[in-house]
């Protein structure tokens, strides 16, 4: 049974047409954004990001996000408030547990932020009744996903299972779309870093400079030098570039642009 109309399947034909044309002229990171900003709109999402997982299966609940592309958010403050439901602090948290989940059973899986809180998945979220959100995780390998959540604003209707089925069946065609910029071997060396050289890792490969990642994080230029070179040690490089090339196409060049908001789901160190 399902709660798809028409009308519905032919904006989803028109969507993957659109990103599959090859006039168009755009590089897969734009692709990317345009497709999910098309989902979001076809789902009346107010906001979206797309994300890659690598997960520690020696230390079960430990996992790291990189990589964020999204659009529609009206503040840091609204993304943050989001972003806290992937904290690992929180425990398993919404992203964790369902990761792990599809992870194990080897196949795409989407979920609306109720059923999850259903199953317990989430069973320290605080102020729930008013988040309205709507994740997908694709499988890469045993170790790595991708993880596109959408977002509604308070005082709208939640996310019902139409929005979840259309998301369930676009983001199941493009196995291309959730391969790109993902490199597994990379994001596992990643997982093994501390907090800290995560974060600066994180801010580095989302473009941003020495002094900006010392702005964010609260240290001193010096300190991020100090963990800059150590990172560039840690990968077997020697500059920015080739961190980023090394990280998203394990050597290709064409990284896509991440969002300078993104950051690892993993605690601060103090």
């Amino acid at each position: 049974m399902t709660d798809i109309s028409s009308h519905d399947y032919e904006a989803a034909i028109a969507l993957l047409a659109r990103l599959a044309e090859p006039k168009a002229g755009l590089a897969v990171p734009e692709r990317k954004r345009q497709f999910a900003g098309g989902v979001a709109e076809m789902i009346g999402a107010d906001a979206w990001s797309w994300a890659s997982i690598a997960v520690d299966h020696e230390n079960p609940g430990v996992w790291a996000a990189s990589c964020q592309i999204g659009d529609g958010w009206q503040s840091e403050a609204e993304q943050a408030q989001v972003q806290a439901l992937f904290a690992p602090e929180r425990g398993p948290g919404v992203s964790g547990a369902a990761v792990y989940s599809a992870l194990q059973a080897g196949t795409p899986a989407t979920f609306l932020l109720r059923e999850l809180r259903r199953a317990k998945a989430e069973a320290t979220l605080q102020d729930e009744d008013e988040l309205q959100l709507l994740l997908s995780f694709f499988p890469i390998d045993e170790d790595a996903a991708t993880r596109v959540a959408f977002y509604r604003r308070q005082q709208r209707a939640d996310f019902a299972l139409r929005e979840k089925q259309i998301v369930a069946l676009l983001f199941g065609q493009v196995e291309w779309l959730h391969r790109h910029g993902v490199h597994p071997r990379a994001q596992q060396q990643a997982i093994k870093l501390s907090p800290r050289e995560q974060q600066v890792l994180t801010l580095m490969l989302n473009g941003d400079t020495r002094k900006k990642i010392a702005a964010k994080l609260g240290i001193r230029e010096y300190t991020v030098a100090g963990y800059q070179k150590k990172l560039h040690r840690s990968f077997g490089v020697t500059s920015r570039a080739e961190l980023q090339a090394h990280f998203f196409f394990g050597g290709q060049t064409d990284q896509p642009k991440c969002d300078s908001e993104a950051t690892l789901s993993r605690a601060v160190e103090s």
